[in-house]
């Protein structure tokens, strides 16, 4: 049996961020960002294990510090955060 699938997109969070995300087995895959005004986000993640997050071009390993994880986003700006 294939592992349960799910995804959703278009949250609308506060502070103007919009947020896709895609799991499977309860565990988190995808995280995508969008911001819809500058700010700086904190995304809670509880989950354990390596991360990293494409931005502005470029991959670089991202670390939740006490379960959140800090994106700071201009206008217009996205993120992908994977544990791919």
């Amino acid at each position: 049996m294939n592992g349960v699938r799910g995804s959703y997109a278009g949250l609308m969070a506060r502070g103007g961020l919009m947020v896709g995300l895609t799991w499977k087995d309860k565990h988190v895959r995808e995280i995508r960002l969008e911001a819809k005004a500058p700010n700086t986000f904190l995304i809670q993640y509880p989950d354990t294990g390596p991360l990293k997050m494409l931005r502005r071009g470029a991959w670089k390993p991202v670390k939740p510090e006490n379960g959140m994880i800090r994106v700071k986003l201009n206008k217009a700006e996205k993120a992908l955060i994977t544990t791919k």
